[in-house]
């Protein structure tokens, strides 16, 4: 079983479509070498998790030279699909186009734009502990994000008093905690 490409809307720019995948319907040569660089083209797709079709009209196509590839920008197509979908699909000519695109297919892709569970996951943390207070800290490149209280037993209100007394934690917030951590290393 093949796994379907994935696009995630922070971190992705565009979709992309091989050269030879965009053709002329006449003459059957790709569009890049009769110097065609840019085609209004309507995206029809399938939402296999809606069952369900989306159709996006009159979206710019543009030809990128190096490394040789159409792009379509993800801005343009990001309000009409759903995170955590997957979708298959068809690129046609839009009726404003005058160039004699053939239409040509979308293999399955899906959308994943990552939990912010998943985020975190992916920062770095510490917990911080002071003056009776605990807390979880992410930090990114510059400084702490976001943060949350640590609490020890199962009731929520108690803050723990050794990182290895943390059972769970409260609501995320963004930001710096109450509490100053240490710089983070």
């Amino acid at each position: 079983m093949k796994h379907a490409q994935v696009i995630n809307f922070n971190d992705d720019s565009v979709m992309a479509f091989n050269n030879n995948d965009v053709i002329h319907n006449v003459s059957q040569i790709p569009m890049h070498q009769l110097e065609v660089s840019i085609l209004q083209v309507d995206v029809k797709l399938w939402d296999l998790m809606s069952n369900s079709a989306v159709v996006i009209e009159d979206i710019t196509m543009t030809h990128q030279d190096v490394p040789g590839f159409w792009t379509i920008d993800i801005d343009d197509i990001q309000g009409d699909l759903t995170d955590r979908h997957k979708y298959v699909g068809r690129i046609t000519p839009n009726v404003s186009e005058t160039e004699e695109l053939r239409e040509f297919k979308i293999l399955e892709f899906a959308v994943d734009n990552d939990s912010f569970e998943d985020v975190l996951a992916r920062l770095a943390y510490q917990i911080v502990i002071d003056g009776g207070e605990a807390y979880f800290v992410w930090h990114t490149e510059s400084g702490p994000r976001y943060y949350a209280a640590a609490y020890e037993g199962g009731t929520g209100f108690t803050y723990a008093t050794d990182p290895s007394r943390v059972t769970h934690r409260g609501p995320l917030q963004v930001g710096t905690p109450p509490i100053t951590p240490p710089m983070y290393v």
